[in-house]
Parts: C-alpha cells; structure tokens; sequence
C-alpha cells in the first residue's frame, strides 16, 4: 500500500484534474481530503452488482468512490445547495474519462424515497446528518426501507462530544465544528452536532446492529510543526482525573450498522421531544 502523503497527493491530483477550474473547489478539498481517505478506508468492498444510495451526495467523495469502488451508485442532493441537482458532468483535464451523475431531488427527512422497499446494499450519509433541520430519525427509517435484510448504513459527522470541542467549551466557546450561521442566509449550515452514544441510539431505534464505530482526527489545520495534540492533553487529562472516558473523542465520528430487522422507535425519548406547545 502507498504511504498517506502519497495517497493524499494523488487523490488531490486526481480531483484537481476535474475541479481545478472551480477556485471554491481546491480549498474545500484540501480541508476534506483526510476524511475523504478515511472514508475511502473504512467504506467496505462492493460486491458484484452491490447497490449504493448516496444521501446528500457531493461529486468529491462521490467521484473518488466510482474510481475505486464498483458499486452501482445512486445519488442524492441537499435541496437548499445552489448547485444542480439533477444531471451533473465533470470533464477532466488530465486525461481521466468524463464523468456524468445524475442527482435524485428529494428531501431525505421529509420525502419518501423513490426507490422501492430492499432495493440497496448500502446506504451512506456522509456529513449529512448534522445539517437535518427537523427530523434526522426520517433519514434511518426510510433508510431500513430501502435496504435489504442485512445491509449497511454507513454514516460520518462531526463529534461533539471530542476533545477538540471539549478544548473549546472549557475555554468558553461553543464546542460545535461548524457553529456558524451562512450568508446568504438560508444556506445549508449544521443545525444539531451528535455524540458517538446519540448516533447509536438512533440507529438502533431504527433497526440496525452497530458493525463499527470509531471516530477520527480529520479536521486539523495547523502550521506546520505545530502540535495540535498539545492543545488537547488538557481537556484529555481532565477526563481521565474526573474518572470519564477518553475513547471516542476523535473529531469525526464514523459508523457502520446493519439491518437486522423493522424499526423499533421512531421517535426516541432521548432525541425527541414529545410535548406539544
């Protein structure tokens, strides 16, 4: 196997020949490019003729999934991003194969998807889950419909429960990734941030079996030579002299569940809110 800056400088290489034009394209890349090979890393091996539904799909991870994988991949769109959100084509200007997707317009916590009852192998939600508004359960119920006994959801997002966001709190700021609100205002922003132990109730309620659960540093920007695990020995030995778990406090948190069986809650009482008024 290729050592990690090897494997990151080509799959640069490889996207900027489909994004060089596009001046929002690289940074973007540069800062996902280390949960794009994580997720690359832990994604599992098609099989022949596997079936895999893209939720919130961007054509980074997307494209870099059709090079390495052979799923048969089917996309889908956030409805607030002003990007298309049905047929999109990517020419390259390296040599590589003009690239066509087509993009499924539905709202994943609202729309019943358009695919019918155990039709996937996989479903993947990848840094999505933290921009649902209203009703992220949606997302898992439909998501059970769609596969088949025994496939998989494979789901990434921010930890907010990490020693970066514990640094941040115990300095008196907010312990969110992403806490900002957009200009233009409406863009997607992310609306609720999940803890490792929030993302498996979920799922279990959904009527998934946790296969993986790990989380991961993929967020670091730092200067060179700075020591980013500095900064977090303080929030990680105040944990450990209080008694509280140091494991799952990567920035990231990645799982993989399978189906076992129908939905057991659809509303659970740790996440919902029952009261009305």
């Amino acid at each position: 196997m290729a050592t990690e800056p090897t494997q990151k400088e080509s799959l640069l290489r490889y996207l900027s020949g489909y994004f060089g034009d596009d001046p929002t394209a690289r940074p973007y890349i540069e800062m996902h490019l280390e949960r794009f090979l994580q997720t690359l890393r832990l994604l599992p091996v098609a099989e022949d003729g596997a079936r895999l539904l893209e939720l919130g799909a961007y054509p980074y991870l997307s494209l870099l999934i059709r090079k390495l994988f052979t799923y048969e991949a089917t996309l889908n769109r956030l409805l607030d991003e002003d990007v298309p959100t049905e047929e999109t084509r990517i020419a390259s200007s390296v040599g590589g194969p003009t690239e066509t997707f087509e993009f499924h317009n539905f709202d994943v916590e609202k729309d019943r998807y358009p695919f019918a009852d155990e039709h996937f192998d996989l479903v993947a939600g990848f840094e999505l889950i933290e921009h649902l508004k209203h009703d992220p359960m949606f997302m898992l119920v439909e998501s059970n419909r769609v596969l088949r006994q025994g496939g998989r959801i494979f789901i990434s997002t921010p930890n907010v429960t990490s020693l970066r966001s514990l640094h941040f709190l115990v300095n008196g700021f907010a312990p969110f990734y992403y806490p900002k609100f957009t200009h233009p205002i409406g863009k997607s922003r992310h609306y609720r941030e999940f803890s490792p132990q929030e993302l498996v109730t979920m799922l279990e309620a959904a009527g998934f079996e946790i296969e993986m659960l790990q989380t991961l540093d993929v967020w670091r920007e730092t200067p060179e030579g700075f020591d980013y695990g500095e900064i977090y020995a303080g929030p990680e030995t105040l944990l450990a002299a209080a008694g509280f778990e140091t494991d799952l406090r990567g920035e990231d948190t990645f799982v993989i569940a399978r189906k076992t069986g129908p939905v057991r809650t659809r509303f659970p009482a740790s996440l919902y809110d029952s009261r009305s008024g």
